[in-house]
């Protein structure tokens, strides 16, 4: 008995013994137990991702210091740095060659010449929003300039520029003592569109309206001649471009001055012409005959030296397919197909049919339909009557302050009130705004005749007399038409003329 506690003994020092916590630290661990693995290497950082530079758009426009305005054409070479194009100064309207490079930054360095001499060149940036900004050297010294990417909007309206011809050539036949006319000289006018949906569509079209004023302006310079020509817009909405050409011809070999023109109507988003019978139903163009009579009836009756006999062939020559898309309806034109001799007859540029009058015989499947669609001529007619407001408001304004003397802060509150306060009641009053057919385009004329009354009165000390220019609608001369872009209607507002 007394040996048991040892047994007991023995056996718990065997058993804490063979425990693996009585094991040595610093015992050579067993092949049998891996090693801990080492530690993974941290990714590799992303690389630093780099912006490509915004794309060169195809047309820009803008300003070069001070305020000069320009439009510019570019095209970037198919995966390269080249650049070519050309642009011009509204002002002047007259191309000017570019070329130069665009590098992955976004740089752009361009030459300009003129004549295959260089006369300027443009260093600027891309910058992301799609801007180009920079200098522009040339014989000026160095000037800033600013330009905006032209959008692109399918269906119009196009972004309308007018464009210059102009020539002086001797002539092969030296002008005889005391010509008034000793060279050949062309000063031709028209227009150029941009911001089309389509860049090839848009270049058709600048062709049908560069060769209907140019088509053959420059051919042999027999003889001292001065050509003059204009050209107005009509219409640029609802998908299509309506524009009417005019030119007058003086020749020291000629019995007396000619005067002629012709028109383009397209489609904007396919750049086709649309004939006149487009735009009516089956029979449509036919049935426009008892419309016309009466009219054509009245002028031949108020035209000196005219007959009865030329009633059905003024009639027949309205309807032969000269013809413009107004605001206010359908535009006629016989001019310039008339004899010299019997221009007269339509000495004011057409009849205008008003759309309410030949809506029974319009199609509404024409693709000029959204031109004439009461909703189109709604917001159209809503934005010529906020201009209209504008522009009586400020020359109300402007009058008050000539008169009065009150400072110009008094003239912008009164302005501010007056287009505010307006009533469309007060235009049909407004004898400045009342002449036929005024055109939106032809408000904006005359706000800025008001802008430049404004700049007078503030700057002179004389008094200012605001008068309407006396000049009746219907008194016109191809060589008077319009000649800006803007402009709608041959008829035009009054504008506002400043004497001192």
């Amino acid at each position: 008995m007394p040996r048991a506690p040892s047994r007991w003994l023995a056996a718990s020092l065997c058993l804490v013994a063979c425990s693996p916590r009585a094991t040595r630290t610093d015992a050579t661990p067993s092949a049998s137990v891996a090693a801990p693995a080492a530690a993974e290497p941290p990714p590799p950082a992303p690389a630093a991702t780099v912006s490509p530079p915004p794309a060169l758009a195809d047309a820009y426009s803008g300003t070069v210091e001070p305020d000069l305005r320009i439009t510019m054409r570019l095209a970037l070479a198919p995966g390269g740095n080249a650049v070519t194009g050309s642009y011009f100064y509204e002002s002047r309207g007259a191309d000017l060659a570019l070329s130069g490079d665009l590098d992955a930054q976004g740089h752009l360095a361009l030459a300009e010449t003129a004549a295959g001499k260089t006369t300027g060149t443009f260093r600027g940036t891309l910058a992301p929003s799609g801007e180009l900004e920079g200098t522009w050297d040339g014989a000026a010294g160095r000037r800033v300039f600013h330009l905006d990417p032209i959008a692109r909007h399918a269906g119009g309206p196009a972004l309308v520029r007018k464009k210059w011809h102009r020539s002086h050539r001797r002539p092969r036949v030296a002008p005889a003592p005391g010509s008034s006319i000793l060279q050949c000289n062309l000063d031709l006018a028209y227009p150029e569109v941009f911001g089309l949906g389509a860049a090839p569509i848009e270049a058709a079209i600048n062709e049908k309206l560069r060769a209907a004023q140019l088509h053959d302006r420059d051919d042999a310079c027999d003889a001292p001649s001065a050509v003059n020509a204009g050209y107005a817009v009509h219409t640029n909405r609802g998908g299509v471009l309506s524009v009417s050409y005019t030119y007058d011809n003086a020749c020291v070999q000629c019995a007396h001055p000619s005067f002629g023109g012709q028109v383009v109507n397209v489609l904007v988003d396919t750049g086709a012409t649309i004939p006149l019978e487009a735009l009516f139903v089956t029979g449509g163009r036919t049935r426009l005959i008892p419309l016309l009579t009466p009219l054509v009836a009245a002028r031949v009756k108020a035209t000196e030296g005219a007959s009865p006999d030329d009633v059905v062939m003024l009639r027949n020559t309205y309807l032969s397919g000269d013809y413009v898309l107004e605001d206010k309806g359908l535009r006629l034109i016989a001019f310039f197909r008339l004899p010299h001799a019997l221009q007269a007859l339509d000495g004011d540029f057409g009849v205008l049919l008003p759309w309410s009058t030949v809506a029974p015989l319009l199609d509404p499947a024409s693709p000029a339909a959204r031109v004439w669609a009461p909703e189109g001529r709604a917001v159209h007619g809503s934005l010529h009557l906020l201009i209209s407001a504008i522009v009586l408001a400020l020359s109300r304004q402007a009058i008050s302050l000539g008169s009065t003397r009150r400072p110009a802060s008094s003239f912008l509150h009164s302005a501010i009130h007056s287009v505010t306060s307006f009533s469309p009641s007060d235009l049909i009053t407004a004898d400045a705004l009342s002449a036929p057919g005024p055109s939106p385009a032809a408000f904006f004329d005359s706000a800025a005749q008001a802008a430049r009354m404004f700049s007078l009165i503030l700057t002179q000390s004389s008094s200012v007399t605001v008068r309407p220019h006396a000049v009746s609608p219907h008194a016109v001369s191809p060589h008077a038409v319009r000649e800006s872009a803007e402009s709608n209607n041959h008829r035009s507002a009054r504008p506002f003329i400043v004497t001192t």
